[in-house]
């Protein structure tokens, strides 16, 4: 993680204030406003796991949070229950605290990652504090902003980072501040959607933090920990890098889309001996490589030569190295992080090319053949990714701090097997081959490409001459997920309550409903019964056209 002098001087000033007085809070939040998303949120928890942080259990709490900055905490399902229908604190445990920002620039935020590094003052407070008798004096017209928080935590080596899915009163828009009430049921906090936040923070008292210089360390450590997850790579990259690396991309592909094309799933009628005039045919004149289990991303090499991965959603990846030779460059390829037996790797193994040294290549075929042969002299895809792949290996530096031979991305090849046209070979001299082959990481299927066909124009589209295929045991059935949600709070699941009929406990559960894809026709509303039944595929009821819609499953 890249920071200029002024914020590290900054984040240095920060915790030898907080050495020198344990009311000193440093911690650092993560995301736009401080806020991730659910997948980013889970990404962190793995990340957090499989890095031997230890799991520290929290139980859910409400934050009450007065506009003096006391901030009022009631633990425990039972006691938030309670409160949330009488509005009282009375006969209620609670603690309270006064937490509030240290000095005037208590922040430093390092926008080319989105992060705030913070310093906070917490004093705590007894219940015979006088500010808190005067604010439980006038409880019901006190003005109040609710928190409610389920956490989960990760103790490393003196830091503690925080994980929380919170639900809380919203603020008002451009000014930060809460939108005040004086009762939990005036401002429903269940009725918000839920916040994800991250949370490093700084612990006092630990053999890793017992001097400022120790203390930094493992405050950069933990956080570059989260933000090596957050990103998904080893290697950071700044946000300003990344949006013109993004944009460079763009400006070569010509869309505002990721580049790359998907496969369709074969069917038998792209099989058959007999070949139809329309329908695209592996007998035809096709090759086949394997469909290995990674991440699918394009490699972009830009007009210094740097290589980057750049996934299907657009975001970028940096790879540490660099070959002038090939500036200017997409290829297609898969980025495999784990072997066959569960063991991490950084591969990334290409299958097709699009650019070559600013020069279209997907318009020409993907392999050419003369008198039966492959033709190593014509402009085929094929060609030009052996060439692109030569002249990468020719002259490739490693270019980032930290990347050894050991932990550097190893770029190969897919290996393909080719077959001719209007027999067989396909199957007996293609697909066997590369089905029998054996290789570190997982595969789950083939990916089929035909010959002679160039990269379809528009991005994102379906290819129609490249199938994939699995296995039955590697097949899968997606499903859209749907819960049922409350009458009264539309935004909030519902929560059934029911007992249990072994031990005679209280058990609540939500309801989940399973979509699959299907056409718009009366069958489809019961596939199931439609196929038992042996149903005729009609048309809609209505006369129009079908359209593919989500189906309940059942």
């Amino acid at each position: 993680m890249d920071l200029t002098a002024e914020q590290h001087k900054g984040i240095s000033t920060f915790i030898q204030d907080w050495s020198r007085d344990s009311k000193y809070e440093v911690e650092t939040s993560f995301g736009l406003n401080g806020v991730v998303d659910s997948n980013t949120f889970l990404q962190i928890a793995q990340r957090l796991r499989s890095k031997g942080f230890e799991v520290l259990p929290q139980e859910d709490y409400l934050n009450i949070i007065t506009p003096n900055h006391i901030r009022l905490s009631l633990q425990g399902l039972g006691v938030l229950q309670t409160y949330c229908k009488d509005d009282t604190l009375q006969h209620k445990t609670f603690t309270a605290m006064i937490k509030d920002r240290a000095f005037p620039d208590s922040n430093i935020d390092l926008r080319e990652y989105d992060i705030r590094f913070k310093i906070r003052r917490e004093e705590e407070l007894s219940s015979d504090d006088p500010r808190i008798k005067e604010m439980m004096a006038k409880w019901n017209t006190q003005k109040k902003a609710f928190r409610l928080i389920r956490r989960w935590s990760f103790k490393g080596k003196g830091i503690r980072v925080d994980m929380s899915v919170v639900r809380q009163t919203p603020n008002v828009p451009g000014s930060g501040e809460y939108q005040w009430s004086t009762s939990f049921l005036q401002r429903n906090v269940l009725q918000e959607l839920s916040r994800y936040e991250v949370e490093v923070e700084l612990l006092h008292d630990t053999e890793y933090t017992d001097t400022p210089e120790k203390a930094l360390k493992a405050l950069i450590s933990g956080v570059g920990e989260v933000q090596r997850a957050i990103q998904k790579n080893s290697l950071l990259i700044r946000n300003s890098v990344a949006q013109t690396v993004r944009t460079e991309y763009l400006q070569i592909t010509g869309s505002d889309r990721f580049r790359g094309v998907g496969p369709v799933t074969m069917q038998v009628q792209n099989m058959t001996k007999d070949i139809v005039d329309g329908i695209p045919n592996i007998r035809s004149g096709y090759n086949v490589t394997d469909k290995a289990d990674g991440l699918r991303a394009m490699g972009f090499v830009d007009h210094t030569g740097e290589l980057y991965l750049i996934d299907q959603s657009l975001n970028v990846y940096r790879t540490g190295l660099k070959n002038p030779k090939c500036a200017q460059s997409i290829v297609d390829g898969e980025w495999v992080t784990v072997t066959k037996d569960g063991k991490p790797i950084h591969h990334y193994l290409i299958f097709d090319i699009y650019h070559y040294n600013n020069e279209q290549i997907s318009k020409a075929p993907f392999v050419a053949f003369n008198e039966g042969l492959l033709d190593t002299g014509a402009v085929s895809r094929y060609n030009k990714m052996k060439e692109w792949f030569d002249r990468w290996q020719d002259g490739v530096e490693v270019i980032a701090k930290g990347v050894t031979d050991a932990s550097r991305l190893m770029i190969a090849l897919k290996r393909f097997s080719f077959a001719s046209a209007n027999n067989d070979s396909i199957f007996k001299r293609g697909c066997a081959s590369i089905l029998d082959s054996s290789r570190i990481y997982h595969t789950d299927g083939l990916i089929l490409t035909s010959n002679s066909e160039p990269i379809p124009d528009k991005a994102g589209v379906r290819f129609n001459q490249q199938f994939k295929w699995k296995p039955a045991k590697d097949n899968t059935v997606d499903f859209l997920i749907e819960y049922e949600h409350s009458p009264e709070s539309p935004k909030i699941d519902k929560v059934t309550s029911t007992i249990h009929p072994s031990n005679g406990t209280v058990v609540n559960y939500k309801t989940m409903r399973l979509y699959v894809g299907g056409e718009k026709g009366a069958e489809f509303d019961n596939p199931r019964n439609a196929i038992l039944s042996q149903l005729p595929i009609t048309n809609d009821k209505n006369g129009d056209v079908k359209q593919y819609r989500p189906i309940l499953f059942n």
